[in-house]
């Protein structure tokens, strides 16, 4: 006599046959597998994007390092200021005595004694100004040990004033040297 209460608990054997053409069974599974590769194309795009900005913003820090000490080493003096009345011209001398090459010129600024801006020359590109070493030769910066000079004509100053003149370099350092006109 067969078992009632076995048979009751087994379930009915499908063929392999029907398991692989039930289409709610594949159904399912494909849609698993798309949704799966979609969500690792999108971790992998968006690893990729970050890694990328990783790599601008660790560039865009080591140069802004590197700037900065530059600027640390970087030191312009005046070796003498002159200004010709006839002609209003102002005659700038510099040398870089800093431990840094490349020093770019990028503005001028001439004040009166009471800290008012008189006259004012900048450089709109990034090649600093024009300085002409005692060879000379023309250059837009100055290595160590180097001179240089620059004519700045900053308009009529009142004879026998007290000015100050104000460089800055490419890399955000001033220089200030005061001088009295003829």
């Amino acid at each position: 006599m067969p078992n009632t209460k076995n048979n009751k608990n087994k379930k009915p054997k499908r063929p392999l046959r029907s398991l692989l053409s039930d289409k709610r069974a594949i159904s399912v599974a494909l849609t698993t597998m798309i949704i799966t590769a979609g969500v690792i194309a999108a971790g992998i795009a968006v690893l990729y994007w970050a890694y990328s900005w990783g790599n601008v913003a660790n560039k865009q820090y080591s140069e802004a390092i590197g700037m900065s000490q530059d600027a640390v080493k970087e030191s312009i003096a005046f070796e003498y200021v002159h200004f010709l009345p006839s002609s209003n011209q102002l005659s700038v001398y510099l040398i870089n005595c800093g431990k840094t090459d490349n020093v770019k010129i990028f503005g001028v600024y001439i004040y009166d004694s009471s800290s008012a801006l008189i006259a004012s020359q900048h450089t709109t590109n990034n090649d600093g100004m024009t300085l002409t070493l005692f060879d000379n030769s023309n250059t837009t910066s100055l290595d160590t040990g180097k001179e240089g000079y620059f004519i700045f004509n900053p308009g009529p100053l009142s004879p026998t004033s007290f000015f100050n003149i104000r460089i800055i370099t490419e890399r955000g350092r001033n220089y200030d040297y005061s001088f009295t006109t003829p």
